[in-house]
């Protein structure tokens, strides 16, 4: 069974959110995605499984999710300051879940 890490442990899986997504920065999960995975990637940083979505929205608007499960605990703000420093995009990190 698994257990809930404590507050200050550093996670594995991650569940990245992309709200009010740019067309003009990703216009695909699958670019989202690939966007992702090298900003992992340039931070060395080894993602050993993902999965993506876009959500629509009834304003015509769209939204992604990324769920990234790392090859050991890693903290993820060199990835997140990459992503806003490359391609202007601000997205969040979820963390609190059962490894």
């Amino acid at each position: 069974m698994a257990s809930e890490l404590g507050a200050r442990q550093v996670r594995m899986v991650y569940l990245i959110t992309y709200r009010k997504a740019d067309c003009n920065v990703c216009n695909s999960r699958e670019d989202f995605a690939s966007k992702i995975l090298s900003a992992f990637r340039s931070s060395g940083i080894k993602v050993m499984h993902w999965a993506c979505s876009r959500e629509n929205h009834q304003d015509g608007g769209h939204h992604y999710h990324m769920s990234v499960k790392l090859d050991q605990g890693r903290r993820w703000l060199r990835v997140k300051q990459t992503l806003e420093a490359e391609h202007s995009m601000k997205v969040n990190f979820s963390s609190t879940h059962v490894n």
